[in-house]
């Protein structure tokens, strides 16, 4: 989880002048990068194959919600969203010819 987190971080002005036609958000994915994984903390590190995606969606989905509804503030609706973001292949960034998903930057990056 850090480590995706540290590399998120690095993402620097290099890296935005070569993509200038699709910026990077780097703080929010710092974000996603450190809550992209925390649902694991309750169902744990499964492998591949060991449950059918829809049970593990199911399963990180209640463990997520259960961190929002506990902190019961706008901080954990934020991690939600984050979460919800990653996990979906929300769109971050368009460009008139390019769209750029965060599971593509962290295709990248992790």
């Amino acid at each position: 989880m850090h480590f995706c987190a540290l590399l998120a971080l690095l993402i620097d002005d290099r890296i935005q002048r070569e993509n200038s036609d699709k910026p990077i958000d780097r703080d929010r994915c710092v974000k996603i990068a450190l809550v992209h994984d925390l649902a694991e903390a309750v169902v744990g590190d499964l492998l591949p194959g060991e449950l059918d995606k829809q049970e593990k969606h199911r399963r990180e989905n209640e463990a997520m919600m259960s961190f929002r509804d506990q902190l019961n503030s706008p901080c954990g609706d934020e991690i939600y969203s984050l979460w919800m973001e990653y996990e979906t292949g929300t769109i971050v960034c368009r460009s008139s010819r390019r769209t750029l998903t965060y599971k593509l930057i962290f295709s990248f990056i992790s």
